[in-house]
């Protein structure tokens, strides 16, 4: 018959006492020189009894690895095993202690022999299913786990396990049904609700986990876990970035020496827009942990979103005292003092930084655009294009010399450069479109329009290139109703004045008048000198019969620099129309 043990591991001094009446004696007593805890054993007194020898192994091993003898109390317990093979305590014993020697194999081995003896062992098939589990093999993880919740159905660490193995065997649904009926009937299990809402957000769904959240905070609302993972599934959510804001808040207001919490914070107010508030917690925290360089870090990269030029610049020198080899501060600098203004000074800054550095690139194209605005073209251009004597992985040199070219009216080059440039990044969106740019520039509208086509291949949504054909159909009267779609597809993806101007213009062209003095009237409160957009409103007004302000919007046009003589004739005949009747003091509709 099988020994039957009340514990796996037996403390050392029950042990004793079982060793003692096992060998019909006394305790001996240690010597002198025996360590404590430890007494000399032989071989068991009753070599034909299994159970007596499986109990003396037993206890050797115990009385072996509380003296840090791991690897012979596993030899030990592999013996007992093999005199009393039909005990399945010894077998889940030998699993435990081949897991703490790292022999998962062993512990396997040992516990599926457990099994074999007794199928309903709770301890055995929580061990295989966290081994399974550990190794991968969800499949085997899950039976073990589904038996160990039957045997104990109570138990939420065990559906927590059989629902985790569940959702990583790529079967998220069954884990959220198998947590969603334990919830039934354990209403209050805020650990199974918690990884229930987990799983919803992993599942994308995102309003049910939400709902699980809030539920569980009307209980627990001193639950920062909750609130925590609430504020997380909100800050994926750009929509409601706002309310991410707002839970760290609460979060901080319960936990303010938490620079975790604080840094992550400033990273969702900065994400909404909320910079000042941003700028002022970092501000506190350097002050308060001066050793926090990437808190001081982030409150000059914050300073110059604020364009606070000269706090940032300080902020970047004194990071540069502490970590004079940092090129990625020193390229910070160097930027602040762009943005302030100070050329000379940022040139300088820039040219510190080495050529091996992984901001030399950057640091280059700055270092061109500083020559540029000082008045160094020339040199801009040349140190451009000897960067592109070399290789480069970024279409960036291309595009900036390519505009260089052009700003001095070279534009042959420009385009030279631009299709060398596609050669070697040829679906680049920005090449492209500076392409088109160019070709228009040249006189070659045909050219131009072929390639925004082939750029809304590569990006169908690109406004600019939308916003492009969209005017040139309108300029020339053609394809109308495919300029009105592109126009205000344009429209959607960038809210410009200029857009504004081609939608009122295919308006304009359509003979729809009204709506176009609405479009045209938003361009020119966004342009209010361009000579082009104003004639545009004026003839919108003449169209709807306001002659005065028609008469007022060429004035301007022509005050604006447009040297056109068609509009010189416009002008006078509206004149010549207002002259003929009373004025009305027109205005435009909706306007006082």
């Amino acid at each position: 018959m099988a020994v039957k043990f009340t514990s796996i591991i037996v403390r050392p001094l029950t042990l004793l006492v079982f060793l003692a009446l096992l060998l019909g004696g006394c305790l001996p007593q240690p010597s002198q020189d025996s360590r404590p805890g430890l007494i000399e054993m032989g071989q068991p007194v009753v070599e034909d009894d299994p159970d007596a020898s499986a109990l003396f192994l037993f206890g050797k091993a115990n009385l072996l690895a509380n003296d840090d003898l791991g690897h012979e109390a596993l030899a030990a317990l592999q013996e007992a095993v093999a005199r009393d093979p039909r005990s399945e305590y010894l077998r889940l014993a030998l699993a435990e202690y081949a897991l703490q020697e790292e022999d998962e194999d062993l512990a396997i081995k040992a516990a599926e022999g457990a099994l074999v003896e007794n199928p309903n062992l709770l301890e055995a098939h929580v061990l295989l299913g966290n081994l399974y589990s550990g190794r991968g093999d969800f499949p085997r993880a899950i039976e073990h786990f589904r038996a160990a919740v039957q045997l104990s159905p109570d138990q939420e660490a065990h559906v927590l396990a059989l629902a985790l193995a569940l959702a990583h065997s790529g079967d998220g649904g069954a884990a959220i049904e198998t947590l969603k009926t334990f919830l039934a009937g354990h209403p209050d299990a805020t650990a199974a609700e918690l990884a229930l809402a987990s799983l919803y957000q992993e599942g994308k769904l995102p309003e049910l986990a939400e709902k699980t959240y809030q539920k569980i905070l009307l209980r627990h609302p001193e639950l920062n876990t909750a609130r925590l993972e609430l504020g997380k599934l909100y800050e994926r959510q750009p929509e409601k970035l706002e309310r991410a804001v707002e839970v760290f808040r609460q979060l901080l207001a319960d936990n303010p020496h938490n620079l975790r919490l604080r840094l992550h914070l400033v990273t969702l107010l900065v994400n909404a827009g909320h910079l000042e508030e941003a700028r002022a917690e970092l501000a506190a925290i350097v002050a308060e942990h001066p050793e926090e360089l990437e808190a001081r870090r982030k409150l000059g990269l914050v300073a110059m979103e604020l364009n606070r030029w000269e706090e940032a610049i300080t902020v970047f020198q004194q990071l540069l005292e502490r970590q004079p080899e940092a090129d990625q501060t020193r390229f910070y600098l160097g930027t602040a003092l762009e943005g302030k203004g100070d050329f000379a000074a940022a040139l300088e800054t820039f040219l510190e930084i080495p050529a091996n550095s992984a901001f030399s690139d950057d640091a280059l194209f700055h270092r061109a655009y500083l020559l540029q605005k000082l008045g160094r073209t020339p040199e801009a251009i040349a140190l451009l294009a000897e960067r592109l004597q070399r290789p480069v992985e970024r279409p960036d040199p291309f595009d900036f010399l390519a505009a260089l070219y052009g700003s001095i009216g070279q534009e042959k080059k420009a385009l030279e450069t631009i299709e060398s440039g596609l050669q070697k990044f040829p679906d680049n969106i920005d090449l492209h479109y500076q392409r088109a740019i160019l070709l228009d520039k040249q006189g070659n509208s045909v050219g131009a329009q072929e390639e925004m086509k082939r750029l809304l291949k590569l990006d169908p949504d690109h406004a600019e290139a939308l916003n492009y054909l969209a005017y040139s159909w309108a300029e020339m009267g053609e394809n109308l109703d495919q300029a009105l779609s592109y126009a205000q597809k344009a429209l959607k993806r960038s809210n410009q004045p200029h857009i504004h101007d081609t939608l009122g213009w295919v308006y304009f062209r359509l003979g729809r008048y009204e709506e176009a003095l609405g479009e045209l009237q938003k361009a020119v409160d966004g342009l209010p000198n361009d000579p082009i957009v104003l004639e545009h409103l004026g003839d919108a007004c003449r169209a709807n019969h306001l002659l005065d302000l028609a008469a007022a919007y060429y004035q301007k046009a022509l005050e604006k620099g447009s040297d056109s003589l068609y509009l010189q004739g416009k002008l006078e005949r509206v004149l010549a129309e207002l002259a003929a009747k009373p004025s009305t003091g027109d205005k435009l509709p909706g306007r006082e």
